[in-house]
């Protein structure tokens, strides 16, 4: 199951997206959380000083507009990227 990162197919498209909004994090230190939104949000903390319910929320934003959200996420208070051929798999799972 897919956890708090983003998946490596989307990233690059995720990170041009979030250094758009976020310019003060620089696209090393962008690489560095490797997707890891929990990283990730901690980064943009540091910069903006939002709480990290704002960024996350603005996180899931994102990666709804670029393909898919886990509504069955482990953690009740974000959401994490999952691409859609997953989402099928566990619907397909849920079914059975």
């Amino acid at each position: 199951m897919f956890n708090e990162n983003i998946v490596s197919g989307k990233w690059k498209q995720m990170k041009g997206k979030l250094l758009e909004v976020w310019g003060k994090v620089t696209d090393d230190e962008m690489e560095q959380t490797k997707g890891n939104i929990s990283k990730l949000a901690g980064l943009v903390q540091q910069r903006y000083g939002e709480s990290q319910e704002t960024i996350r929320e603005r996180i899931n934003e994102f990666l709804a507009d670029i393909g898919g959200v886990n509504d069955d996420a482990s953690d009740p208070e974000f959401k994490t990227y999952t691409p859609p051929i997953a989402k099928k798999a566990i619907e397909s799972e849920k079914s059975n």
